[in-house]
């Protein structure tokens, strides 16, 4: 999980928006930490900002069905900055910091119901953001709680449509996360505290409609959150990916073109049948479109990082094809949601063969997991955007081997090797 989440953060931290952005922080702090990918660096505050809005940027990051969210995009970003202010920090120290803040923030994200129309990123994750750079830092019990009660009234009231229409904001939710994991800690050790009941109020009436505390420790230290997440083969949302699956094997099985498909209809559960957009204008929104995601796959056989250039977002081809798909919620795919996360998609041909066919779980989760192998190869092209083939050796080997690192200093310096940018 942690070298796919740096290479997500490596791959994303190369986009237009991420250098703007640093140009202009950089033009006004100057700091010792690192934009990971990059050889820029900033404040920790800053610095937790851009890696976290990196995180999330291209739709590479994991992500976890049970806390319906994106752990790992929130905790990392954190703890990886934090980290550099410490003297000795040990590679089993960062470790236990990540799972175990992996486990509060999927927790949190658990006992949380948001409102429908919140976007997940940036609400309870602040929490999995706080609660990781505490335990790192070596909080005690009073100090993990009061960062994470102080951190609930950091949470921001987002939008489920910043994604869908496209608006980079949703990606500041992420890094703003981030950048309230270092924070928190921070106000804490500066005395400054929240009340209680504190996430109760913000999660189950302000930003959600409920908060179950019960969901915090049900099977704690039986069940690990960070063993059922999923990772993403697909530089698409999550919900697009069971019917690029379903609509893959529809491709394999028989021989269309372009003129034979009269219609193609996707059903899934309500919250990806959001994902319906037929003539996305931008990168953001064609991740959050199902059409786009069946129709770049259709054209191009793939729908990774490389499915977003102006040339296939403007596609006639991949326009017109778009026209012909519709999406629409299923009540009885929805019984089963989040357990599943199923589409079932359905072909009809001009001449009126129907072909069908239903994805439960898409690749890369719990049920068709990557290999180690498949998981390297994913971290290699992510990383190749910064990293020169001798050093994203070094980097896997240091990740894969980081329990035995008496220090992360190693880790960091080859951070900095920076070969393409």
């Amino acid at each position: 999980m942690l070298a796919d989440t740096l290479a997500a953060i490596v791959f994303g931290n190369q986009s237009q928006e991420i250098g703007e952005m640093a140009d202009r922080i950089r033009k006004r702090e100057s700091g010792s930490f690192d934009i990971f990918g990059t050889r820029w660096q900033t404040g920790a505050y800053s610095a937790a900002f851009l890696n976290g809005f990196g995180s999330v940027a291209t739709e590479m990051d994991e992500g976890n069905q049970w806390s319906k969210g994106h752990p790992a995009a929130h905790v990392v970003p954190a703890l990886l900055t934090s980290a550099q202010a410490m003297d000795n920090c040990s590679g089993q120290r960062l470790l236990q910091a990540v799972i175990a803040g992996y486990e509060a923030c999927s927790r949190f994200g658990r006992a949380t119901t948001l409102r429908p129309e919140a976007h997940a990123h940036g609400t309870w994750g602040v929490m999995g953001a706080a609660a990781s750079v505490a335990l790192l830092n070596g909080a005690d019990a009073e100090q993990w709680v009061q960062a994470v009660m102080v951190s609930s009234h950091l949470a921001l009231p987002t939008m489920w449509n910043s994604a869908l229409e496209g608006a980079l904001v949703r990606n500041v939710y992420a890094g703003h996360a981030a950048e309230i994991g270092l924070r928190a800690w921070d106000f804490v050790q500066s005395g400054i505290g929240a009340p209680k009941q504190s996430v109760e109020y913000v999660f189950g009436s302000v930003l959600g409609q409920r908060f179950n505390p019960a969901d915090l420790h049900e099977g704690l230290g039986d069940v690990w959150d960070i063993q059922r997440n999923y990772f993403k083969p697909y530089a698409f949302c999550r919900y697009a990916h069971a019917p690029i699956d379903a609509f893959s094997r529809i491709l394999e099985r028989h021989a269309v073109t372009l003129e034979k498909i009269a219609r193609i209809e996707v059903k899934t559960y309500a919250r990806a049948a959001t994902l319906n957009n037929q003539q996305p204008h931008n990168v953001l929104a064609a991740k959050f479109s199902i059409p786009y995601a069946l129709a770049v796959r259709f054209f191009t056989g793939k729908a990774d990082v490389r499915s977003f250039g102006e040339e296939l977002l403007f596609h006639e081809g991949i326009r017109q094809l778009m026209k012909k798909i519709e999406v629409v919620p299923s009540a009885e795919l929805e019984k089963d949601y989040p357990s599943i996360m199923p589409a079932v998609v359905t072909l009809t041909t001009t001449d009126g063969e129907v072909y069908e066919e239903r994805c439960d779980m898409a690749r890369g989760g719990l049920t068709d997991p990557f290999t180690v192998d498949e998981l390297k190869a994913k971290f290699m092209d992510l990383t190749a955007a910064a990293y020169a083939p001798d050093t994203q050796a070094q980097l896997w080997e240091l990740i894969w081997t980081l329990e035995q690192q008496p220090s992360l200093a190693p880790l960091f310096d080859a951070l900095r090797s920076i070969h393409r940018v």
